[in-house]
């Protein structure tokens, strides 16, 4: 071979190992050389980065010290097997130590190099750091183990449904161990089955519920029982649906909790309730037809009282209002009489006065005594005062015998508003303004009624049971303001009548008192409830009053009313009796 051949081959070769020297410098794995004895012949720059190491304190250094001792028998068997066989060793992982006495993992590449009779001079191997990778898997392993705990340690069943045939299907793929304890056949001969070829018949519904939850796309919760009456199992099932990143449903997670105990304590507290509700029934019957023999009772009871009360009352009136009467309209009759006699007398001593200016001296000393001028001018006066007197008792008069109507106790047309009338002439006393509060105010917007056939005594009463609950409400409110709130915002009555149709009549009684509260008013035809003080009323006036519209005049009382807003009642009866 020329010498210029042997140049260019010698260049090729520097050439060469500068290139393999630039790979090796820049590499990010680590490479090295070791002895067949196992010390460090050769390593690659990157070993004091990665490693910590002056390249000084590894050259003609055993590998061993840099090596975790548990894993050294590994590290051996690589070592000595590509030795041994001369193939190359790949994939041992092990542990090396880092300068600072930490840690790396690392996985490991031998290739043995030999002479030329085949004998091994020298180990090649590559390392490589897996460090951050191992410590994935050591978390992840650790998590599938935290996972596996929780998966076999949680006191109810799990198990996994494959979903098939766009979820027509399902089929088993895994459980845990108390679904295993749990399961009335063993779990793990359904693992690969489908739910149909597992269940059979009972799979209908079972099927029906996964595939519900499939087509909301979210958790689905039900009750399932399986097998047959006295040996049924009862599970709580919870369904959850898995998804791909295509948003594909191919997983059911289904959690079960065995609730067959729970249901049979249900099924024995609902035998029992049924059976304590069918007593209660018995008892709540047999209470109900007390309570309506005593209702009955009482409302008899109130209505012997009121009308014998009534009845008396009634004879009382008439009787007073008779008595009165006759004196009266002798009183009346005569006061004409009196008047006309009046002024013919005055008459005459204005023509002795006229004719007479100067009269002797013991007439002229009476007149100055009795104050002849002052008689003069008061006597007629005083006449007209006494009819005005008269008149008033006589309208008193008539109202108590309207009101009383003891000559009409059966059914007869009665024009209503002289009822209406007799009620608030009878109450005038407490109408009219008094030293501590001005009059209460009555307004009567009557409308054109036809006469109404009634028990017009009666439903008097009940004009009156109402006029005098309003002024009772009234006056109870006006205790607690004072004259000027009361001139402002005076009480008022309002009195209105109407026909809402042809055969009805409707009478309203409104006040602007303090209303009441509506437990009150759903009581307030409840017999003897009040809300009077003790001594003051019997709570049987509206009750008698509801009676009187609704049983004996077919018709309707309702009471509207809130706090702060009044009271309004309505009474609302046919004009003609059935």
């Amino acid at each position: 071979m020329s010498t210029e051949l042997l140049h260019q081959e010698l260049i090729a070769l520097r050439q060469s190992e500068e290139k393999f020297r630039s790979i090796v410098e820049n590499a990010n794995d680590l490479i090295f050389l070791l002895s067949p004895e196992g010390s460090f012949t050769y390593v690659s720059p990157n070993f004091t980065d990665l490693l910590g190491y002056d390249l000084s304190e590894l050259e003609g250094k055993s590998f061993v010290p840099l090596i975790e001792p548990e894993d050294l028998e590994i590290c051996y068997q690589a070592f000595e097997s590509a030795i041994a066989t001369g193939q190359k060793q790949s994939g041992v992982e092990y542990r090396v130590r880092h300068k600072n006495s930490s840690w790396r993992w690392h996985t490991l590449s031998l290739a043995v190099k030999k002479d030329a009779n085949h004998q091994v001079v020298s180990i090649i191997g590559v390392a490589r750091d897996i460090t951050e990778r191992k410590q994935v898997e050591q978390r992840l392993h650790r998590q599938a183990q935290f996972l596996q705990s929780i998966w076999d340690g949680v006191d109810y069943g799990i198990f996994v449904l494959d979903v098939l045939n766009q979820g027509e299907e399902f089929r088993y793929a895994n459980y845990n161990l108390t679904m295993a304890s749990i399961s009335p056949v063993p779990f793990e001969t359904l693992l690969g089955r489908t739910v149909t070829e597992a269940l059979g018949a009972e799979a209908i519904p079972l099927k029906y519920q996964f595939q519900e939850c499939i087509r909301q796309r979210r958790p689905l919760t039900f009750e399932q029982c399986f097998g047959e009456a006295g040996a049924e199992t009862w599970w709580h099932l919870n369904v959850t649906p898995l998804q791909d990143g295509a948003a594909c449903i191919y997983q059911l997670v289904v959690t079960v909790t065995d609730i067959t105990e729970r249901k049979r304590m249900e099924q024995e507290r609902i035998q029992a309730e049924e059976a304590l509700r069918r007593s209660e029934a018995a008892l709540r019957q047999q209470s109900a037809e007390l309570e309506k023999a005593l209702r009955q009772l009482q409302n008899t009871q109130a209505q012997l009282i009121q009308t014998e009360k009534m009845s008396g009352l009634g004879q009382l009136v008439a009787g007073v209002a008779h008595e009165i009467n006759n004196p009266v309209n002798f009183i009346y009759g005569n006061l004409a009489y009196a008047h006309e006699y009046t002024r013919d007398l005055l008459s005459l001593i204005h023509l002795y006065q006229k004719h007479y200016p100067d009269p002797v001296p013991e007439i002229q000393t009476v007149a100055e005594a009795i104050d002849l001028d002052f008689v003069l001018v008061d006597l007629p006066r005083l006449l007209t005062s006494m009819k005005v007197g008269a008149d008033r008792i006589q309208k008193i008069v008539t109202s108590l015998r309207t009101f009383s109507r003891m000559d009409e106790a059966e059914f007869k047309a009665v024009d209503i508003h002289e009822g209406i009338d007799s009620a608030l002439m009878i109450l005038q006393n407490r109408l009219k303004a008094r030293h501590n509060r001005p009059e209460v105010r009555v307004i009567k917007e009557y409308g054109n009624l036809p006469l109404v056939a009634c028990y017009a005594g009666q439903l008097n009463q009940v004009f009156m049971n109402i006029l005098a609950n309003a002024l009772d409400a009234l006056e109870e409110r006006d205790s607690r303001r004072e004259i000027e709130a009361m001139q402002q915002f005076p009480s008022t009555l309002h009195i209105t009548t109407e026909m809402p149709d042809k055969d009805h009549v409707t009478i309203r009684i409104a006040d602007n008192g303090p209303g009441m509260t509506e437990f009150v008013r759903q009581r307030l035809f409840d017999p003897f409830f009040t809300t009077k003080p003790v001594g003051k009323g019997t709570g049987m006036g509206l009750s008698i009053s509801y009676q009187i519209v609704t049983e004996r005049h077919q018709g309707t009382l309702q009471c509207f009313s809130s706090p702060g807003e009044g009271a309004e009642f309505v009474i609302k009866i046919p004009i003609r009796q059935k």
